[in-house]
């Protein structure tokens, strides 16, 4: 049965086996491998074990999210795939099939698998055998496994879903490995929520055989992949992800959410890295992943505060001195320009006061007055609405400044204190790339932690350290 639909990027190939096979005919050459990783993250060819019409089922789901619209053809045996046509495998049959699919695999040279299934060493001694077994089988092949017991990848930047997570991504430069599907599944749903983009996410399961340590290396490659985030329980060679991550972090920020199952063995690798950025919950996260998707990195701990309100410019000033933070000082240039189109009554200080009814043009005129001084590296600017507020107009006019700002190496953050009367405003900043909060102790917590992080890493790693695989001085330059 053929069914031709337009824009075709895969060939579907149906068979007795529940085996779909999608091809990317974008992709020829036999020279398109240049690591193990990448029949896994790049393949030209996708079988899908497990695949079936039911409606519900993972393997449906996984057909889903992985290709819509394409030729489907059906075979009437396995035998009649031709050997080395399959890059990646994802298998979700019963896990008592699982061996039996490793074999038939090895048979046809397929080099990368990503198992869905669940039930191995998890679960006791059978499941620990069955493991193992798949671990032998892999090794004659040279096969890279990813699983078992996990939700799949996405590699948005190739088009390619092999999950049964849902199928929208935002592409962007965010990757996440994670120990559990769910909380991939979950950062999937509020990173669109939140305006983030991911280049890879990494359910890794149990990780029989590709590990932490590797993936981060992998990822250190991608060129679509500036910030990697980590959901840690266990981590495998401690070691050698020590060594990766030493190394990465010089380069890409590492984001580690942190759980009460993180094992103690991971808890003293995390410390011993010292070089990761540590966060509690999603909330933290993605309050992190706001701020260095902003593109601009904090080289101070120094703030200047712009506020249309004195309670809440207090309260950040607290927030600021509690998190190790500096209020600047405003110097004569600043203030004199500042009183040419200030209210008397602003505050002459920092905060910067600019009072309730704050215009748009004067919010405008003062971040730009800032913005211009060589001594301001950080601004934080708070709102808080009141009956003469124009927080829409206002977020306006701070998008206007954003180019300019990146080009004077200036951070901007806001606090936009309210709700339903500032969502769309907060919303229409965030999808500007300017990181903006409810809570005044979220802008300093993020902005003071991620400093603190920078500063750390430069200070202990001024030479590149020696020890890791395939990264190279030469290489990292």
């Amino acid at each position: 049965m053929i069914s031709k639909r337009t824009n075709s990027t895969f060939l579907i190939i149906k068979n007795y086996y529940n085996v779909w096979v999608g091809y990317n005919k974008n992709v020829q050459h036999n020279s398109y491998f240049k690591n193990s990783l990448d029949y896994i993250f790049k393949p030209r060819s996708i079988g899908i074990i497990g695949a079936t019409e039911r409606k519900g089922s993972v393997g449906n789901s996984i057909v889903d999210t992985l290709i819509k619209g394409d030729q489907i053809i059906s075979y009437k045996s396995l035998k009649d795939i031709k050997e080395d046509s399959i890059d990646l495998a994802v298998i979700a049959v019963p896990r008592n099939n699982v061996v039996n699919v490793m074999h038939e695999l090895k048979i046809k040279n397929v080099r990368g698998v990503v198992i869905i299934t669940a039930g191995f060493k998890e679960t006791g001694a059978e499941g620990l055998r069955l493991e193992n077994e798949i671990i032998n089988i892999g090794k004659t092949n040279n096969m890279r496994i990813i699983g078992p017991n996990c939700l799949g990848i996405i590699h948005s930047y190739h088009n390619m879903n092999a999950s049964f997570a849902s199928s929208d991504i935002l592409k962007g430069h965010f990757s996440l490995l994670s120990q559990s599907g769910a909380i991939c599944s979950a950062a999937l749903d509020l990173s669109l929520q939140h305006n983030i983009g991911f280049s890879h996410f990494i359910s890794v399961g149990s990780m029989c055989d590709v590990q932490f340590y590797e993936l981060v290396e992998y990822l250190f490659y991608d060129v679509n992949t500036k910030y990697i985030l980590l959901y840690v329980e266990s981590i495998g060679d401690m070691n050698r992800f020590v060594a990766v991550c030493k190394k990465v972090c010089l380069y890409k920020p590492i984001i580690l959410l942190k759980s009460g199952k993180t094992a103690k063995a991971a808890e003293a690798a995390i410390s011993h890295t010292g070089s990761m950025v540590v966060v509690d919950n999603f909330e933290e996260l993605f309050n992190m992943c706001k701020v260095l998707n902003s593109s601009k990195y904090p080289e101070t701990n120094e703030v200047c505060v712009v506020t249309n309100a004195g309670g809440p410019g207090v309260l950040l000033v607290d927030n600021i001195i509690k998190n190790d933070g500096v209020l600047s000082n405003l110097n004569d240039k600043l203030k004199n320009n500042l009183n040419s189109f200030l209210p008397d009554s602003w505050s002459k200080a920092n905060p910067i006061d600019i009072l309730g009814d704050a215009s748009p043009v004067l919010y405008k005129k003062t971040i730009d007055a800032i913005i211009k001084d060589d001594q301001y590296k950080n601004i934080i600017v708070l709102l808080s609405p009141q009956s003469v507020t124009e927080p829409l107009d206002t977020a306006n006019e701070i998008i206007n400044l954003k180019k300019q700002a990146n080009e004077q190496g200036r951070l901007i953050l806001c606090n936009y204190l309210g709700g339903t009367a500032l969502e769309e405003s907060a919303n229409m900043l965030n999808k500007n790339y300017i990181p903006t909060f409810v809570h005044p102790e979220h802008s300093v917590q993020n902005l003071l932690k991620l400093y603190e992080n920078i500063k750390h890493i430069q200070g202990i790693y001024e030479e590149i350290p020696e020890g890791l695989s395939r990264l190279s001085r030469k290489s990292l330059s």
